[in-house]
């Protein structure tokens, strides 16, 4: 843990939870609120831990995981830079523990808020809660709508579940951008298992959608290529 700097500070202000908003009021949002660094494939949390504060991603991203009856991990959401995590929880006084756990993909930065701040200040903010329920109802907008596409072809899936990634994580133009998610991530996600994620993203590297690099690396996707997939 450590405690807020300028450095920090100076870059939640852009968000879009906190953009336009004074710096009081973005100081007593953060009242009590500490940095958490972790490391890839670090738990934040773990489902069935106890509630004590809801926090927002600062650096990096974090995959949202349920677990199911089946012990198979379902992915539900992946948290990047300026997202919500365990917000939902804040009004709910009958939910104590976590119902998913988050792991960090990569090396990440979040800020733990207190569950006694969103008490005592943000519900009492009529602007910083509409704010907040506009970012999670966005994230409810996209499960439901990625529920709607369970009937699609695998590939048509695949294909959308990495475009709308890279453009969350990267937000460009580029023609070519690096893969963000690994195979089994992929397969996670979207609740299929990882061998008809490896046959289709396989056909795209012999179609040349997806460059594999000789030496080792992040592996390439050609955008372009992608978007006629989806």
């Amino acid at each position: 843990m450590g405690f807020l700097g300028e450095t920090e500070l100076a870059l939640i202000s852009k968000f879009n939870l906190f953009r336009g908003l004074k710096n009081s009021c973005i100081q007593s949002a953060l009242t009590g609120a500490s940095m958490k660094q972790l490391k890839h494939r670090e738990l934040l949390f773990r489902a069935g831990e106890d509630v004590c504060c809801f926090c927002i991603v600062l650096n990096g991203a974090l995959k949202l995981i349920r677990p199911s009856p089946r012990g198979i991990d379902i992915i539900v959401h992946f948290a990047i830079q300026g997202d919500l995590i365990g917000a939902l929880l804040m009004n709910q006084e009958e939910i104590l523990q976590f119902p998913i756990s988050a792991k960090s993909m990569g090396p990440s930065e979040v800020i733990c808020i207190p569950k006694s701040t969103f008490s005592n200040f943000w519900k009492n903010n009529l602007d910083l809660m509409n704010r907040m329920n506009s970012i999670l109802y966005q994230r409810m907008s996209t499960i439901q709508n990625d529920k709607m596409l369970f009937s699609s072809p695998l590939r048509n899936r695949i294909a959308l579940l990495l475009l709308r990634h890279i453009e969350q994580v990267n937000g460009s133009t580029m023609q070519s951008l690096s893969l963000p998610l690994t195979r089994q991530e992929i397969a996670d996600s979207l609740n299929v298992a990882v061998e008809s994620v490896i046959r289709i993203m396989s056909e795209w590297t012999v179609e040349g959608i997806i460059h594999r690099p000789y030496e080792k690396g992040p592996e390439k996707i050609n955008i372009a290529e992608l978007i006629k997939k989806q």
